[in-house]
């Protein structure tokens, strides 16, 4: 398909795979490792309890990046573009928002593809990387050991790219790795359940999608790009990744009645 069609095609593929490792993981469970109930021993279960840790994790992802941006909009080190607010069928009158800079004209191509897009991409890779990876590597080695390795493989995988691009973001590495941590640790805290993760990987991708595509905030050159994200990604930079952490410390120390 992708020989016949080219790039028009390569979304569709992707789900296609996806759908397809779903199906071969349940193969996997009951078949090869045995387990009656596949899919919920990965983390995937469908209760409200699950759907509760889903919203905590996903208000807690666009929480934390309202904060990320917060911080450095009060600092100085961002400073706020132009965006497009609908009401309706009409905009809302300009004076209503000049402190965040609003100019308002359509954000139909952010909010709704991109809530799309985050919930899609915070399942499928929740599903491989802190659901059957996981998973797997619990039954052969420690609980720090599996972490780790998951961790690793999670931040290579999504590092393969062309060696000029990789010394550019040399950063986004070591986020890449706190952010598989900080999910591994959101699946244990909700005994192993997927929910808060999914929700979590989800709300911090809708921030950053909506941020990205509206280009709302652009660096001042205050400091460094290093500081506040290569590239405008926010886990490519110190300030984002000392987040990560935050919300690491959160999970692991904080009692469950807190978070």
């Amino acid at each position: 398909m992708y020989l016949a069609f080219g790039e028009s095609v390569a979304v569709l593929l992707t789900v296609l795979l996806y759908v397809g490792f779903v199906a071969l993981i349940g193969l996997w469970g009951s078949k090869i490792s045995g387990y009656k109930q596949p899919y919920r021993h990965y983390g995937l279960e469908f209760s409200p309890r699950s759907f509760n840790e889903f919203l905590q994790g996903w208000g807690l992802g666009c929480v934390t990046l309202l904060l990320f941006y917060g911080l450095q909009l009060s600092l100085g080190w961002l400073s706020s573009q132009a965006i497009d607010l609908p009401l309706g069928n009409g905009t809302l009158p300009q004076r209503l928002l000049p402190a965040i800079g609003v100019h308002f004209v359509d954000w139909q191509g952010a909010i709704a593809p991109g809530l799309l897009t985050s919930f899609g991409v915070g399942l499928a890779e929740e599903i491989l990387f802190r659901g059957w990876l996981l998973s797997e590597l619990d039954r052969d080695y420690a609980p720090r050991q599996a972490l780790i390795s998951a961790s690793l493989v999670f931040a290579v995988l999504h590092f393969i790219k062309p060696l000029a691009v990789i010394l550019a973001t040399w950063s986004q590495f070591a986020g890449l790795v706190t952010m598989a941590i900080v999910l591994v640790l959101a699946r244990r805290r909700c005994g192993n359940r997927l929910g808060m993760a999914i929700g979590l990987h989800g709300g911090l991708i809708w921030g950053y999608y909506i941020v990205n595509t509206t280009h709302w905030f652009k660096p001042t050159g205050t400091v460094p790009e290093w500081v506040t994200g290569i590239s405008g990604n926010p886990i490519a930079g110190v300030v984002g990744i000392a987040f990560l952490w935050a919300i690491a410390y959160a999970l692991k120390k904080l009692p469950q009645k807190l978070l």
